[in-house]
Formats: C-alpha cells, structure tokens, sequence
C-alpha cells in the first residue's frame, strides 16, 4: 500500500502551484518513502535541490509540501482506516486548496504586485499558508494563558499550588519549546506519572518530548516516566489506560505511516478535552469521552517520590470496565526506539480476592537512552484494587488471552505493544505503581516507603492519603519562595516556572 503522505502528494498534484513546485514536494515524500534512511536525508537532499532555485521558488515549495503534510495529519487523524480513501485524500487536498485565502496566497506568491518584491510575496504566502497547516491540526501553536483557564470542572489547590499550572511550556512544534510532562510527580522524585497524547491514532514525531502537548485531542496512555524539556522523544514507560469497549480489537496499535519512524499507537487512546482538564502540583484529573464528546471515565492520578497512585471511575453505569498495561510502550520514535528485556508476572495478592500484583523488569531504549549502552532499565510493583472479574495477556496483533499470567519479551528485538489487563466487575479502581532502577525488591521497598508517608494523612483511601501527602510536600517546596507584585499571570508563570525546576 502506497503510504498515506505519498497518497496525499499525489492527490494534491492538481493543486500546487507550479510544475516545478509538483515535482519538488512530490519528490521529497516519494524519494523518503523508496530509499532515503530518514526523514532527515530527504530533506537534505529536497533542500539541496531547491536551494538552486530563486528565493520565491523556496517559499512555494516549502509552504506547498506543509499543507501537504497538513492534509496527511488530517486525514490519518480522522480516518479509522488511518489515512482514508484516495478520494477522501483528493477532497480534502482540493478543499484546503479551493480556500479563498489560500488562493489569494498562491496568487500572490506567482503574480507580481505593485510595490511588493519576490520575498515579500513569499512570505505573504506563507503566511496564508501556515494559517491552513494551523487550522488542519499539522501545526501546534503555542497558545495563550487564556486557554488555560476554560474550564467546566472545578479546579482549586491550597495555598501556592493554585498558582502552578503545569501544562504551560506543552504548545508548540519541535525542539525550541518547553516540552514538559504534565501530571502529577514529587519533587525531586522518580515517578512522573501523567497522560501521553496523540491526534486520534496519529502522533506528530517531534511534540510530546514531555509525553504531553496541549494540541493534542486524545490521551494514549498514563505512563510513569518522562523527562522535563530535554527536547528528546524518550521513556513514556509503563502505560495504564481504562477503556469502556470490550472491542478486542482495542489491542491492535498501528503505526503511523511515516517512514523513518516507528510510533505505535494502541486503539484504546480516547479523547479528551481542556475544559474538563485539572493540573496542580501533586494531582492531575481529566474526563476521557466517548465519540459524541460525553465524559465516560474520570481518571485521577497523585504521587510521591517512588509511588504512583491512580484512580479510575467508570461513570456510566452500562459500560464495562477494562483496565489496560502496556508494558512495551515508549515515546521513542525512530525505528530503534524499543522496550526490550521485559519480564513479568501477574498475581493474586495473598489473603485479597479483589487486587493483582503485576511486577517485573525491562529495558527502555529510546532516542536518548539509547545511546546508553544497553538502555535503562526499570523495575515496578503494580496493584490493582478492585473487583476483578477477569485478567489475562494482551499483546498487539494477537488480542486477549485470558487467564494467562506471564508476558516476556527477550532482548533480541523490538517487544510489541502489549501486557496485561484486566476486566473489572466494579465501576471504580485504584492501580498503585512502584517504581526501583534496580530490582523488583527495591520497588517493593521504595512503595513502603511511600506508603508510610502518606499514611501519616489519614485521609481515608490509598489516593486520599497520596494527595493529601503530595500536596503538603509541594506546599512546602513551593512555600520556600515567597512572590509579591507583579500581574496574575507574572506570578504564574514564575511559580510554575519554579515548579518545573524542582
């Protein structure tokens, strides 16, 4: 099958511009598609033969092959099929094309105009044409502090942690903007717990260096490591994803079809809004919809330094109750991003009849990590606290299989996308998770340790008693600075600032 974006190029022929800027843009995807390594390459080597050309020809070309690219994420992003019919591609191309403002653009950039030199002309089209790319959801803008703040849930916090917003520095494209994790995590700590987004089942390869971007419409997964703007698609380990579909289909996770990447993406990714969206220090909730925009599952997450605690609740009573582990997945993009060495088990807890324990090790391997030798490994202890009707295996391509116990995956390839789930006979459940970089014993050790602190709260259940405690240590760190003047926003954006800094 011809790929998605070689499929959209060609669609689009009829609509470009110029003969030369056709040959161009089509030139670029069809010669990364048939034999160059990576994106990059090609895109030296498109670069080497536009830059022959005069500035204008630039502009046209490179604005051309961004809506292009811009149809490709809109189609792939709105289709079941991941990229739709041809004349799927071929209607949206002509519509994107067939905008005034558009048009006025290509006119402009081909036609002389009194006063206006080549480059002007140009970049008057680019600017037109970047609109277009924006409005397709290719492009992530970075946004205002007033898309913060719409919101149809409540959102308080004590004391200084009202003045922390972490999802600011999680707009924008590419390696010059914030890429932050968005969630909840200690200071200092180990666990970084929080959701990983995509569009739909399509993933730009450079916005979520922190797992998260706020252009972004659906949530993939809530995993338990991610770095702090290093600007590197990386970790995003041990996904945990709720689902109200006993579709097994759901555990089929296709990749985008780019090549030059490899970036998987399970079926059971739901959407999400902002507005019903809560992120502070110590705690992040969202509302995950059905395909109409109705809330379906409220997920809820606290944590310390080495615990995470989530919370799931199903709130339509109809709906049944899945609970999804995703031991292989990464943020890693390129093809030799991979989780390898997975070795797991799941358990009844002794003397419990309504919790497992899945615990084990593997190996993370990502576009950083990987330039460690060997990668970096990690150990966990996870609990499931509910009524537990049904568990089992699942692995990409291969569905369910109830009742077994072990997923292992060995170090001589890539593991797909797979673990374990589990059926759930209750409309709400707690899943702890414990993380070590050293053994299965220590991640034992590092949740009692945990424990211990939050059971000082007496707050009531296990994620009561982490909120309470992870709000009082931020309260705490964030309490040793003291901010006076300045406007609303100014205070945000440095306490914010300062809560990414520890």
């Amino acid at each position: 099958a011809v790929p998605v974006l070689a499929r959209v190029c060609f669609a689009g022929v009829l609509h470009v511009g110029s003969h030369r800027c056709r040959a161009c843009a089509c030139g670029c995807i069809v010669l990364n598609h048939f034999g160059a390594s990576s994106l990059e390459h090609t895109l030296r080597a498109w670069f080497f033969v536009l830059l022959r050309r005069s500035w204008p020809s630039v502009m046209r070309c490179l604005w051309a092959l961004v809506l292009l690219l811009a149809a490709a994420a809109a189609v792939a992003a709105g289709s079941e099929e991941r990229g739709g019919s041809d004349a799927e591609l071929r209607e949206l191309v002509q519509s994107l094309y067939s905008r005034e403002d558009v048009q006025s653009a290509l006119r402009a950039a081909h036609e002389p105009a009194s006063g206006l030199p080549a480059r002007s002309r140009s970049r008057r089209a680019a600017r037109f044409l970047g609109k277009a790319a924006l409005e397709s959801g290719a492009v992530c803008p970075i946004g205002s502090l007033n898309d913060l703040t719409q919101r149809d849930i409540s959102c308080d916090a004590p004391g200084d942690l009202g003045s922390v917003d972490p999802r600011i520095g999680t707009g924008g494209d590419g390696y010059g903007v914030g890429g932050v994790p968005v969630g909840s995590s200690g200071p200092a700590a180990l666990v970084r717990p929080g959701p990983d987004t995509t569009m739909a089942l399509t993933r730009v390869p450079w916005r979520q260096t922190g797992g998260y971007s706020f252009c972004d419409s659906h949530i993939r997964s809530f995993s338990h490591t991610h770095l702090v703007g290093a600007g590197v698609m990386d970790l995003g380990n041990i996904g945990v994803m709720p689902s109200f579909s006993s579709d097994e289909a759901l555990t089929e996770c296709p990749s985008i079809p780019l090549p030059g990447v490899s970036m998987p993406v399970c079926r059971f990714a739901l959407p999400f809004s902002h507005r019903r969206e809560c992120s502070r220090p110590g705690y992040y909730r969202v509302d995950l919809l059905d395909s109409t925009g109705t809330p379906a599952i409220r997920a809820e997450i606290t944590s310390l330094t080495y615990t995470a605690v989530h919370r799931y609740t199903w709130l339509r009573s109809g709906d049944p109750a899945w609970l999804y582990v995703d031991l292989a997945q990464t943020l890693g993009t390129k093809p030799g991003s991979l989780v390898h060495d997975i070795d797991a088990v799941m358990e009844s807890v002794h003397g419990e009849s309504s919790a497992v324990r899945i615990s084990g090790t593997l190996t993370n391997q990502g576009d950083y990590t990987g330039r460690i030798s060997g990668g970096v490994p990690y150990s966990f202890v996870i609990t499931v606290n509910g009524s537990i009707g049904e568990s089992g295996v699942w692995r990409d391509g291969s569905g369910r299989a109830s009742g077994a116990a072990e997923f292992r995956c060995g170090p001589s390839a890539a593991c797909r996308n797979g673990g374990f789930y589990v059926r759930l006979d209750s409309r709400a459940v707690e899943v702890v998770v414990a993380l070590s970089q050293t053994s299965v014993e220590s991640a034992v050790r590092n949740e009692a340790h945990d424990r211990r602190a939050a059971g000082s709260a007496q707050a009531g259940s296990v994620f009561d008693s982490f909120l309470v405690a992870a709000q009082g240590a931020w309260g705490s760190a964030l309490g040793a600075v003291r901010v006076r003047g300045g406007s609303m926003a100014d205070r945000l954006r440095f306490t914010t600032a300062l809560y990414h800094a520890l």
